[in-house]
């Protein structure tokens, strides 16, 4: 499942009975199933919400694109301070000495 049209899909594409996620916009119209981890995770999710309007990951394409872009950041900065060997090793290589 490709992560816009898992951004995309709302309530009305999850069956709980088939265990299946209907993908809408795809050349097919597929649905794919669902294992039962994720079915757990699911039905955890839909508790209360209104499930004819609301999308399943109440999230934008393009924040989740900007949260993965901070995230993958912060992560590649904190692995510079905490080897700063790793850091002399590559700038060895970078210099050839």
């Amino acid at each position: 499942m490709r992560r816009g049209e898992l951004l995309r899909a709302r309530w009305t594409d999850v069956s709980f009975e088939t265990r299946t996620m209907h993908i809408p916009v795809t050349k097919n119209g597929s649905a794919i199933p669902i294992s039962g981890k994720t079915l757990a995770l699911l039905r955890s999710l839909c508790d209360g919400r209104d499930l004819h309007s609301e999308r399943v990951l109440p999230v934008t394409e393009s924040s989740a694109k900007m949260a993965w872009k901070r995230l993958v950041k912060r992560w590649a900065s904190e692995l510079e301070i905490s080897r700063p060997a790793a850091r002399g090793n590559q700038q060895v290589l970078r210099e050839g000495t």
